[in-house]
C-alpha cells in the first residue's frame, strides 16, 4: 500500500500503484516511512504486505521557492518547481498557507529484447519453423495446433509458429511524466488545520506486473493483445498452416526436400527428426520459403504481413491501439474511482493510551468491459408488426437502450488499540484488534500484539504477533481479460469441471486420437480473503558508540493464499477427436493447503573516522511450504539479498587552490539472488542473479542556496533483468542542480 498524506495512491480499477508516476514531486516529499510486513491492524486489508507512507511538506513549515534540474543518459531530462507561502491575519499569526508543485520528466526507456524461448516452451531456437520468444508477441500457436511432427509428408517440420511482432515494433519507449499539485491550508485554530489538495498526473510509460502494459496518456495497451489484433485485422487465416503449408509446398519446396518426402513415404528414412538435424540447410531454406509465401500471399482472404516501419503497418497499428479491446482493438478503458473515509481518536488515561478508529471504501470500477465484467448490455423489447398486404402478424426484438453493467464494491473496517508502559517504562505493550467486512465476503478479524523491552539505553529486544487479511482485489473478483494464451478471469462464483494442463497434454499425445480418459478435472471454489499470521522477534543495539545492529526473524503462516489456477474448459466431442474450440482460463483462486514462509534480516552500520560510515544489510526470505500446491504462489521474492555501502557527509576538503565545503559521497553495492518470477503465462520465468553498483557525489553551496549532485545507478553498466519479460537495465548517469530559498 502506498499512501501520500493518507491518500491511497493505487489505481482504483487496476489495483496497483504506479510507483511515484502519479504521486508527489520529489521536491515536496518531507518523509517516507516504510512499514514492512503485515500491517492490517491500523491500515486495513490493503496493507497485507506492508505500507509506504509518504508525507509532503506543509507550507506553514516549508515556505519558499525550490527549483531543480536534472539531466543524464538515455535522454533524461527532469525539471521541478515548488512554491509555497503563508498569509498572516491581522494579528500577525499564520492563517492561510498554499503550495504549488510542477514536475516534468522525459527519458528513453530500456527496450525489452529478450528473444529467448519462453520458459517451459516445447521448442527452442533450434526449431526451424520458429518458436515462442519472450518479447515477441503474436508468435504463439494454439495449444496443440500446427504441429507437423507426426505428419508423414513433412519430415522434421515440427510445430510452426507465426512471425510475430517484436516489442520495440509496437512499444513507445519515450517515457514522459507530468505532475501538478496545489495545496490549500487554513488554520481553524493552532492544532486544527483544514486542507484541500488537488493533484494531476499524466504521461507515457511501461508498467509490468502480470503483463507488460503500455500506458499512453489516457489509455493502455497490452503488447500481446496488440500483436494478436494486428494479425487478426490483417491476416485472419495466418495461423492456419494446415491449409496454407501444403499448397505452398507443392510449388515452392526445393527438390532435395521433395526427395526426402518421397524417401519417407517409401520407408527409406526411418527417423524424420534425425533427417532434419542432418540436413539443416535444406530445413532452413524450406521453412524460409514457406514463411515468405504465407506472409506475402493473398489466398484464403489473407493480406500480406504488415511489416513494421511501413505506412500500412503504422496505419493499422494506430487503428488497433485507438479502438477498445471490446471493439477488436487493444486499448483498455479505465475511469474507475475510489472513495475513502477514515477517522481515528486517541485518548490517554492512567491505565494507558487507547485508540479507536475505522475506515470505509467504495470502489466504482468502470472499464467498459475491457478489464472487468462490466461489458455492454442491451435492453430489448418485443414489437408486433402487421404486414399491410397479407395482414400477417410478426414479432421482432428491437434494442431500446444500451448501457454498461455497473460494478460496485464496498468494504469497511473498525479497530481498537491499547498501549501502555510497564516495569518502570522498560516494557512497552501494544495490542490491537480489527474487524473488516467486504460486501462479497464474511467478516474477518486481525489481532496484533507486540512487546518491546529496553534492556538499557543501548539495547532493545522485541517480539510480536500480528494477523492480517487481504481481501481479493477487484481483479480477483471481476477481472475478464483475454491475454491471448489464456483468459485472465475473476472468481466470485467458482468454476466446475476444468481440465488440468498436464492431463490435456497427456490426452493429446496419447496416440492418433484424443484420449478423453486421460483428462483430470477439478473444481475451483469461489475466491475468499487471504489470511496470514506472523511471528517476529528482533534485536536493536549500539556497541562502542560506533556499531549499530538491527536483526530480525519472522515466520508467517498463510491460509487461503491467493494465487491462480490454470484450467481448460473443454467441450466433449463424441468422435474422440481433439476439440476444435476450448477456453483456457487463468483463475484467481485460493491455495487449499497451508503456505508458510520465513525470513531473517540483519543490518550493521559502522561509524568510523568522524563523518564516514560503512553500512551493510542482508535479508533471507523463503517459501517454506506450499510450492507444490496447485495454486501458483507467485512469491516473486529473491531468497538472498545483500547491500554493502560506504558513505560520508558534511566533509570539508582542501584541494589546493580550491576548497570544497559541505560535500559528501555514497557508494553502494547490491547483490540479488536469482528467483522465479511468476506473472502471466507469457511472463513467467527465472530471473538470474545480478549485482548493481550505485554511486553519487553531492556538494552544498550554502551561500547561493544551491546543491549539486553527480551520480549513476548501475555504475558498471551491468545490464540485468529485474523481472522476467522486462528489459535489461543498464547504467543511468545523471547530474542535478537544486536551488532552495526558504521564505522565513
Amino acid at each position: 500500500m502506498q499512501l501520500i498524506d493518507g491518500v491511497d495512491n493505487q489505481s482504483p480499477g487496476l489495483n496497483f500503484s504506479l510507483g511515484n508516476f502519479l504521486g508527489a514531486s520529489d521536491l515536496d516529499v518531507q518523509s517516507v516511512d516504510i512499514i514492512a510486513g503485515a500491517s492490517s491492524a491500523y491500515y486495513g486489508p490493503g496493507a497485507f504486505n506492508g505500507v509506504i507512507d509518504m508525507k509532503t511538506k506543509d507550507p506553514f513549515l516549508f515556505p519558499g521557492l525550490t527549483v531543480s534540474l536534472k539531466g543524464g543518459e538515455r535522454s533524461l531530462f527532469e525539471g521541478a518547481v515548488r512554491w509555497a507561502d503563508v498569509i498572516k491575519n491581522k494579528q500577525g499569526k499564520d492563517k492561510f498557507g498554499y503550495k504549488l508543485n510542477l514536475f516534468y520528466m522525459t527519458a528513453y526507456d530500456w527496450e525489452a529484447t529478450n528473444y529467448n524461448p519462453v520458459d517451459g516452451s516445447s521448442v527452442g531456437r533450434e526449431n526451424y519453423s520458429g518458436y515462442d520468444a519472450v518479447n515477441i508477441y503474436g508468435d504463439e500457436v494454439t495449444v496443440g495446433g500446427n504441429n507437423f511432427s507426426r505428419n508423414t509428408n513433412s519430415p522434421g517440420l515440427g510445430r510452426v509458429y507465426r512471425t510475430g511482432y517484436r516489442e520495440n515494433d509496437i512499444a513507445d519507449y519515450d517515457t514522459r511524466n507530468t505532475k501538478a499539485n496545489i495545496g490549500l491550508y487554513y488554520k481553524i485554530k493552532e492544532d486544527l488545520v483544514l486542507n484541500y489538495s488537488g493533484s494531476y498526473g499524466a504521461g507515457t510509460t511501461i508498467y509490468q506486473g502480470d503483463n507488460r502494459i503500455s500506458l499512453r496518456q489516457d489509455y493502455g495497451s497490452f503488447y500481446r493483445q496488440n500483436a494478436d489484433q494486428l494479425y487478426e485485422q490483417g491476416m485472419p487465416n495466418r495461423d492456419d498452416y494446415e491449409d496454407t503449408r501444403p499448397q505452398f509446398g507443392e510449388f515452392e519446396t526445393i527438390e532435395a526436400f521433395q526427395a526426402a518426402q518421397q524417401a519417407w513415404t517409401n520407408g527409406i528414412i526411418s527417423d524424420q527428426n534425425q533427417w532434419a538435424q542432418d540436413n539443416p540447410e535444406i530445413m532452413e531454406s524450406y521453412n524460409a520459403q514457406i514463411r515468405e509465401q504465407t506472409e506475402t500471399s493473398t489466398v484464403f482472404g489473407q493480406q500480406p504481413y504488415f511489416e513494421p516501419g511501413t505506412q500500412r503497418f503504422d496505419s493499422l497499428f494506430n487503428d488497433v491501439t485507438g479502438r477498445l479491446f471490446t471493439d477488436n482493438g487493444s486499448r483498455f478503458y479505465d475511469k474507475s474511482a475510489l472513495y475513502h473515509a477514515q477517522g481515528e481518536y486517541t485518548w490517554n488515561t492512567d491505565f494507558g493510551k487507547f485508540i479507536l478508529g475505522g475506515n470505509g471504501r467504495l470502489y466504482t470500477p468502470d472499464s467498459r468491459g475491457t478489464i472487468f465484467e462490466d461489458s455492454l448490455t442491451y435492453q430489448r423489447k418485443r414489437v408486433m408488426q402487421i404486414d399491410p398486404e397479407s395482414n400477417d402478424t410478426t414479432f421482432t426484438t428491437v434494442r431500446t437502450d444500451s448501457s454498461y453493467s455497473k460494478i460496485t464494491n464496498w468494504e469497511y473496517g473498525i479497530y481498537a488499540g491499547y498501549e501502555n508502559k510497564l516495569i518502570q517504562d522498560q516494557l512497552i505493550l501494544k495490542a490491537t484488534m480489527r474487524m473488516d467486512k467486504n460486501q462479497n465476503f464474511d467478516a474477518v478479524f486481525s489481532p496484533a500484539v507486540s512487546l518491546v523491552y529496553n534492556i538499557n539505553e543501548k539495547s532493545i529486544v522485541r517480539a510480536g504477533f500480528s494477523a492480517a487479511v487481504r481481501n481479493p482485489t477487484l481483479a480477483d473478483q471481476y477481472l475478464f481479460y483475454d491475454a491471448g494464451r489464456a483468459t485472465l478471469i475473476g472468481n466470485l462464483n467458482g468454476f466446475d469441471s476444468l481440465a488440468t494442463v498436464e492431463s490435456f497434454n497427456e490426452a493429446r499425445n496419447a496416440g492418433a486420437s484424443f484420449a478423453w480418459n486421460r483428462l483430470e478435472f477439478y473444481n475451483a471454489a469461489p475466491i475468499k480473503p487471504e489470511k496470514v499470521r506472523t511471528f517476529e522477534v528482533g534485536y536493536r543495539g549500539t556497541f562502542l558508540n560506533k556499531v549499530y545492529v538491527d536483526a530480525a526473524y519472522y515466520y508467517s503462516i498463510y491460509r487461503d493464499f491467493i494465487g491462480f489456477n490454470i484450467g481448460l474448459d473443454i467441450p466433449y466431442t463424441p468422435n474422440n477427436s481433439l476439440p476444435g474450440n476450448f477456453d483456457i482460463y487463468r483463475i484467481a483462486a485460493n491455495a487449499v493447503d497451508r503456505v508458510t514462509t520465513q525470513g531473517a534480516s540483519i543490518g550493521i552500520n559502522y561509524y568510523f573516522y568522524k563523518n564516514y560510515a560503512l553500512t551493510t544489510n542482508y535479508s533471507f526470505n523463503k517459501l517454506v511450504s506450499g510450492d507444490d500446491d496447485p495454486i501458483i504462489p507467485a512469491f516473486n521474492t529473491p531468497e538472498h539479498k545483500l547491500n554493502i555501502g560506504v558513505n560520508a557527509r558534511d566533509l570539508n576538503t582542501d584541494f589546493g587552490l580550491f576548497r570544497l565545503r559541505n560535500w559528501g559521497f555514497g557508494v553502494n553495492y547490491k547483490w540479488i539472488d536469482g528467483f522465479q518470477f511468476e506473472g502471466s503465462p507469457q511472463f513467467t520465468g527465472f530471473v538470474p542473479s545480478y549485482y548493481l553498483l550505485d554511486a553519487a557525489v553531492t556538494a552544498n553551496f550554502k551561500d547561493i542556496n544551491t546543491s549539486l549532485k553527480i551520480g549513476a545507478s548501475n555504475l558498471t553498466d551491468n545490464e540485468v533483468f529485474t523481472v522476467y519479460g522486462g528489459p535489461r537495465i543498464g547504467r543511468m548517469a545523471y547530474i542535478s542542480i537544486t536551488y532552495e530559498w526558504l521564505n522565513r
